[in-house]
C-alpha cells in the first residue's frame, strides 16, 4: 500500500520505530503504531498483541508508509518473541524488486512460535460468536418445544424469534457503539467484513429469522390431535373423534378432506382463532366389519381398529338385609362384566319399583368386570323390587310393631295343666320357643317377652321340651323375627312336664326360666341357621 496519509518515511534512530497510523473507522483513529523493545506499541495505550495488528491490517484499518515496511511488520507480528535490528526506511519510499527496504535488506528475524499457531488461535476466536448463537438457538428451541407440549414447529419458531431479537441487539450495538463491538468476540467473528457492512448483514440475518418465526409460529398452522385409544366401537354411530387446534398466533380457516380407506368421504372446514381447538368426528359406515382401517384427515394418517361395542351383563343382585324396616339402609351389590371389544361406561342406574334411586357409573375395560355397590333407604312399607340392568331382586320393607308382653306368637300344643313362667333380665325384648325333644327344629310354642318383663304360658302338656330364646330389636310380624337380632341361645337341659294322678288329687310340675345373655351353665349361644323358624 503506497504511503499517502501524512506519515513521512521513518528512519531508524535506535529508539521507537513508527510503523503505521490507524484509520478513521477504528476507535484509535489517527493513533500511531510503533515498534519498540520487541513489541508493538499503540500511542497513548501501550503494548498491544501481534494478533491485533494482523486483524486491523486485514480490516484495512492501518495506513502504512510503504509496502516494504508493511511486509516487515506483518512478518514480525506473525512471529512473536523475535529479536530484530532496527529497520532503516528507504529515503525515497522505494523498495527493491523483492519488496525489501534498500536500506536494510539484511534484517534478521528469529522466531520461537510458528505463524500457523497464531492463525489457528485467530480462527478459534472467529468461531466463538457463531458457536454461542448456535448453542443458544438449540437451548431456546428445546425449552420452547417442551413448553409447547412437545410441538417441534412452535419450538423452532420461538427459537427463531429469539435469534432475531439477539441479532437485532447486536446490529444496534454495531451502529451505536462500534468501538465496543470491535473489542468483543464479534470482531473476530466478522474479521473479513468491513465495519460498514456489518450492520447490514446483521439486519439481513434478523429479517431472515423473523420470516422463519412468522412462518413457523405466528401464521396459522394446525395440529390434528389423535386420541391414544384408536379403537372405534361399531355402535349406532361409529366414529373416531379427533381435535384440530390452531397453534398459530393469528386466526385462520382449517380446510381438509376426510378419506376413508383412500376414498374421499367428506370435507372439513373450521374457522379457528389463535389457540382454539375443535372436535371433529370421523364417521364410519354402520355396516363396517370389525378389523383395521386407515383414516386420513388432510396430511394426517390415522390407523384405527373397528371393534364390537361394549356389552354389559349384570350378575346376581344381592341385597342385605332382604327384610328391613322403613328408612333402614340396604346394601345392594352386583358384579358387572363387559363382553364387548372396547372399554365403556356402565351407566349403573339402580331402580326401585321402577324409579331411579341411585347411580354408580363404572368404566369397564374390554373383557373386564367390576363390582358395584349401592346403599338404598326404602321409604315405604311393602315389597321393594330392585333392578340393575337385567338383574332383579326383592326386599321386604316393614314397619316394626312391638307385640305386648306375654303375646303367644305360635302354639301347636294344648291341654296340659302346667304353666311356664319366663323372666327377661335383658334390657331388650326376647322370644322364647319350645320344641319337642324328638323334633328340635320344629316350634311347638312361642311367646314374646319384653325387656325387664315377665310372662307366663298356661296349659303346657306333658313332654320333654327344648328351650330356645333370642333377643333383639324391631319385631317383624311378617317374618316373625327381629330385624336386628343380637343373640341366639339354646338351653342345655330339656324341660320335662309331667302330670301325676294320685288318689284324690293330681300333681304336676311348673317351670320358671330367667333369660340372660351370653353363654352360661344353663344355656349356650347358637347361630341363626340352627335356630328354629316360626
Amino acid at each position: 500500500m503506497a504511503g499517502g496519509s501524512g506519515i513521512p518515511p521513518s528512519r531508524p534512530t535506535g529508539g521507537a520505530q513508527v510503523l503505521a497510523i490507524f484509520g478513521p473507522a477504528t476507535p484509535w483513529a489517527d493513533k500511531t503504531l510503533s515498534y519498540e523493545g520487541d513489541q508493538f506499541v499503540l500511542e497513548d495505550h501501550g503494548p498491544i498483541a501481534p494478533e491485533v495488528v494482523l486483524w486491523h491490517d486485514q480490516q484495512g484499518n492501518l495506513v502504512w508508509p510503504y509496502e516494504g515496511l508493511r511486509k516487515w511488520a506483518l512478518g514480525v507480528a506473525s512471529r512473536p518473541a523475535s529479536t530484530i535490528r532496527p529497520v532503516e526506511s528507504c529515503a525515497d519510499n522505494r523498495c527493491d524488486a523483492d519488496n525489501r527496504c534498500a536500506a536494510d535488506n539484511r534484517s534478521v528475524v528469529t522466531n520461537d512460535e510458528p505463524a500457523e499457531k497464531s492463525e489457528s488461535r485467530t480462527r478459534s476466536r472467529a468461531l466463538l460468536l457463531p458457536a454461542v448463537f448456535l448453542i443458544g438457538f438449540a437451548l431456546v428451541g428445546v425449552v420452547a418445544t417442551v413448553a409447547k407440549g412437545g410441538y417441534l414447529r412452535d419450538g423452532i419458531g420461538i427459537a427463531c424469534a429469539a435469534m432475531a431479537g439477539a441479532l437485532a441487539v447486536l446490529g444496534v450495538v454495531s451502529l451505536v457503539r462500534p468501538s465496543a463491538l470491535s473489542r468483543s468476540a464479534a470482531a473476530s467473528s466478522f474479521s473479513r467484513l468491513s465495519p460498514g457492512r456489518l450492520p447490514l448483514i446483521l439486519a439481513c440475518l434478523c429479517a431472515a429469522f423473523l420470516a422463519l418465526a412468522a412462518v413457523l409460529w405466528w401464521l396459522p398452522h394446525y395440529e390434528v390431535i389423535v386420541p391414544a385409544d384408536k379403537r372405534v366401537a361399531l355402535d349406532e354411530a361409529p366414529a373416531l373423534v379427533v381435535t384440530v387446534k390452531n397453534r398459530g398466533l393469528l386466526s385462520g380457516t382449517y380446510k381438509a378432506v376426510y378419506r376413508l380407506a383412500g376414498r374421499a368421504a367428506s370435507s372439513v372446514e373450521l374457522a379457528l382463532n389463535a389457540g382454539q381447538e375443535q372436535a371433529v368426528a370421523l364417521s364410519l359406515p354402520r355396516d363396517s366389519q370389525c378389523g383395521p382401517y386407515v383414516l386420513e384427515l388432510g396430511s394426517t394418517t390415522i390407523p384405527v381398529e373397528v371393534v364390537r361395542p361394549a356389552r354389559f351383563s349384570v350378575g346376581r343382585l344381592k341385597a342385605d338385609p332382604s327384610v328391613t324396616k322403613v328408612r333402614q339402609a340396604v346394601k345392594v351389590v352386583a358384579s358387572v362384566k363387559n363382553a364387548g371389544g372396547i372399554s365403556g361406561t356402565f351407566p349403573g342406574v339402580l331402580l326401585a319399583n321402577g324409579r331411579k334411586v341411585s347411580t354408580r357409573p363404572a368404566e369397564i375395560g374390554a373383557g373386564g368386570s367390576a363390582t358395584i355397590t349401592f346403599v338404598v333407604l326404602p321409604g315405604s312399607r311393602g315389597l321393594c323390587r330392585l333392578q340393575l340392568g337385567d338383574a332383579r331382586t326383592t326386599v321386604m320393607v316393614v314397619q316394626p310393631v312391638r307385640p305386648p308382653n306375654g303375646k303367644v306368637l305360635h302354639r301347636r300344643i294344648r291341654g296340659g295343666r302346667a304353666h311356664l313362667t319366663v323372666k327377661n333380665a335383658n334390657g331388650i325384648d326376647a322370644m322364647v320357643i319350645l320344641t319337642r325333644a324328638k323334633s328340635p327344629r320344629k316350634p311347638a310354642l312361642a311367646v314374646y317377652v319384653r325387656g325387664r318383663g315377665s310372662a307366663s304360658v298356661h296349659n303346657v302338656p306333658d313332654g320333654r321340651y327344648i328351650v330356645w330364646d333370642c333377643i333383639g330389636r324391631d319385631w317383624n310380624a311378617h317374618t316373625k323375627g327381629f330385624l336386628a337380632t343380637e343373640e341366639y341361645s339354646r338351653w342345655r337341659d330339656p324341660l320335662v312336664f309331667a302330670t301325676k294322678r294320685l288318689p284324690g288329687r293330681v300333681r304336676w310340675k311348673n317351670w320358671a326360666l330367667t333369660l340372660g345373655s351370653g353363654p352360661s351353665e344353663k344355656a349356650v349361644v347358637t347361630s341363626s341357621r340352627q335356630f328354629p323358624e316360626l
